[in-house]
């Protein structure tokens, strides 16, 4: 008897769109976060002070570049439910930032005083807050990309999509020891650094990849 390979054939047919859709995904959400900060800083003055409180640096941009890559990238994985994608990456993503350091930056006043001292308080808290919500986000993205909730399958997906971004961060900073000048390349005006736009394609590319992967069975609705 030939074992069958109907599961293995389903994931395999899903590697392409969830590759693709993952890709220009992440490539549109990551050219949208570019527009709209130059956009808020264009017409509005300063926009670095939005959202955040008395002390502290902004977070302005940070937060609206994680939550429109991840929009784009939640949209493009999302296939026949891309609205709830696209809003399961932004509000996730955003309220995972915006709560945290708008607190903090109304609580804490490291660095001031009479005689302030430098301090990598702020720095540590900024990184820590956008890698945790990075990760979870893109687990949120990587449960959200079938109808399908029975926990093996919910849990594939979410390694899947983990182990993809994860292998998207380490291409990514092996192709910029390789390329330093295109890393170091900055954004002219309305068009976006093109680090910041390959950032994007390849998160959301490697997230879709490695969610068909980690998921034979795997079947999107359409």
């Amino acid at each position: 008897m030939r074992p069958s390979t109907r599961g293995n054939s389903a994931g395999s047919s899903r590697l392409i769109p969830l590759s693709v859709g993952g890709t220009l995904g992440g490539l549109a959400g990551a050219a949208a976060a570019h527009t709209a900060v130059i956009a808020a800083f264009r017409y509005t003055g300063d926009a670095g002070i939005w959202f955040k409180g008395p002390h502290g640096p902004p977070f302005f941009s940070l937060l609206v570049n994680t939550s429109l890559l991840y929009l784009g990238i939640g949209a493009g994985l999302c296939a026949g439910r891309r609205l709830m994608g696209a809003a399961a990456g932004f509000m996730t993503s955003f309220l995972l930032i915006y709560a945290p350091l708008a607190a903090a930056t109304r609580i804490f006043t490291w660095g001031e005083g009479p005689e302030p001292q430098p301090t990598m308080a702020w720095v540590y808290l900024i990184l820590g807050v956008y890698v945790a919500a990075s990760v979870f986000t893109i687990a949120v993205l990587g449960a959200a990309a079938d109808r399908t909730w029975t926990r093996p399958g919910v849990l594939r997906r979410v390694l899947g999509a983990l182990a993809g971004a994860a292998f998207a961060y380490v291409l990514d900073l092996g192709l910029s020891r390789l390329f330093p000048a295109f890393r170091a390349m900055v954004p002219a005006g309305w068009v976006p650094q093109p680090a910041a736009l390959a950032d994007g394609l390849l998160t959301g590319g490697f997230m879709g990849l490695g969610i068909a992967c980690m998921s034979p069975s795997f079947s999107p609705d359409s």
